[in-house]
């Protein structure tokens, strides 16, 4: 069952990436900078008289020390692993979620007590925690740019 939630969510992860107009790396994004690298390419050739090849245009667009560059693996990698590894990671903590969450409340429950269930939380308790979360996601973040600066190491992943 897990495994297929897995699968579904993978898919959905590449699906997002490849398909879906507003990305990047969309399908259509990706001819599009094609299209205008061919177009660029064939208007910025001299004149001749003699029909371009379509071998000819293949290394013109895509010239090999560009992807033997080490840039160019670099960036195929983070690509491979926000879309695949990411996502399997991801899709895992959210599948595995459940158990961390019961096997938390359960050692809290026996080293404080048992809590009074509330069936419902109010709408001041969803306020506190999500500001919590907002406030623990922007520490986190700054924590992660700070040290960036100061690490060489990691500013190497420092977006751009």
């Amino acid at each position: 069952m897990w495994s297929e939630d897995l699968v579904q969510f993978v898919g959905q992860k590449f699906v997002h990436t490849f398909l879906n107009l507003g990305s990047t790396f969309s399908a259509a994004s990706l001819l599009s900078a094609l299209c205008i690298a061919i177009a660029f390419t064939l208007l910025k050739r001299p004149t001749r008289t003699r029909d371009v090849s379509l071998r000819v245009m293949r290394r013109a667009v895509f010239p090999r020390w560009l992807y033997r560059h080490v840039s160019f693996k670099v960036d195929i990698f983070f690509l491979l692993f926000n879309v695949f590894i990411f996502g399997l990671l991801f899709g895992w903590a959210l599948l595995s979620m459940q158990f961390f969450s019961r096997t938390t409340s359960d050692a809290l429950a026996g080293f404080f007590g048992l809590e009074q269930q509330n069936t419902s939380a109010s709408l001041t308790t969803k306020a506190l925690i999500t500001l919590a979360l907002f406030f623990a996601y922007e520490l986190g973040y700054w924590t992660y740019h700070y040290l960036s600066h100061k690490i060489p190491f990691l500013w190497e992943f420092q977006s751009r």
